[in-house]
């Protein structure tokens, strides 16, 4: 892969990547920066050149995709997200998400992620293991009917490292006590989105980001009336780069488009 710098954004997650053209990157420099995603989970390039077809083929280098590009547009005045995994949690979670930025807000609307691998780690041992033998279901407001039960503790497809997997949609853990329950998914998310944890990105023109769905949690901030924020995004799942599954997907000419406050 082409030298490259790289810059901490958080003492314990995340790293900024200058000198690389990721329109043009082959399948070893993907290969290199999957092993960073793994290490620090979240990846920022900043003024790159990444038009849908691009975007979905650099995505095809990560893993499998089965869907096209999907644009989220949003515009002031708008509350801060709460914050949440990724928005796909039927089945197996998408394990990282691509990220363009298309239109950037003048004030507001930065990106917050926090590191649910790295609150796990900082629990005592016997709370890990509690932790661990816990599933919880998933339910969203905004459509009732998408439910899902994932384990509490996930363990990375690629690296085996586990995390927790919370957000607002973690509804309650299976087979406990509803009030033991609602607390201890609170006292996580709170742990989780304190100080210390929590890295905020502050979107600049060509912005491209890659993060670890599996280790990460998110929420958009708030804008204030006249600000505007456009993004593209692509779900990566667990799998081999180049498929038949990824072959069969479209060229991302056009994007399937939202006008959602995420993410």
């Amino acid at each position: 892969m082409t030298d490259f710098t790289r810059k901490k954004l958080h003492a314990a997650f995340g790293i900024e990547l200058s000198g690389i053209e990721l329109a043009a990157i082959d399948s070893a420099s993907a290969g290199e920066l999957l092993g960073l995603l793994d290490e620090y989970s979240l990846l920022v390039f900043r003024r790159q050149r990444l038009p849908n077809p691009a975007m979905l083929a650099l995505a095809r280098r990560f893993g499998i995709v089965t869907e096209d590009v999907t644009r989220y547009e949003s515009a002031g005045p708008s509350d801060d997200q709460p914050w949440h995994a990724v928005g796909r949690l039927e089945g197996v979670p998408a394990v990282a998400t691509l990220l363009c930025a298309r239109e950037i807000p003048r004030s507001g609307g930065e990106i917050e992620f926090s590191s649910t691998r790295v609150v796990y780690d900082t629990l005592p041992r016997d709370e890990r293991r509690r932790l661990a033998l816990l599933e919880v279901a998933h339910e969203f407001r905004r459509d009732p009917g998408r439910r899902s039960t994932q384990p509490l503790v996930l363990h990375h497809p690629r690296n085996g490292k586990p995390a927790l997997f919370i957000g607002y949609h973690a509804a309650r853990c299976e087979g406990m006590d509803a009030t033991e329950s609602g607390g201890l998914l609170r006292s996580l998310l709170d742990r989780a989105t304190g100080d210390g944890f929590v890295h905020r990105h502050a979107w600049r023109p060509g912005d491209v980001l890659l993060w670890d769905n599996w280790s990460l949690i998110h929420r958009a901030r708030g804008m204030p009336e006249g600000s505007r924020r456009a993004v593209d995004e692509v779900p990566v799942f667990a799998g081999q780069a180049g498929s038949a599954r990824n072959r069969r997907m479209p060229n991302g000419a056009g994007a399937r488009r939202q006008c959602l406050n995420r993410p």
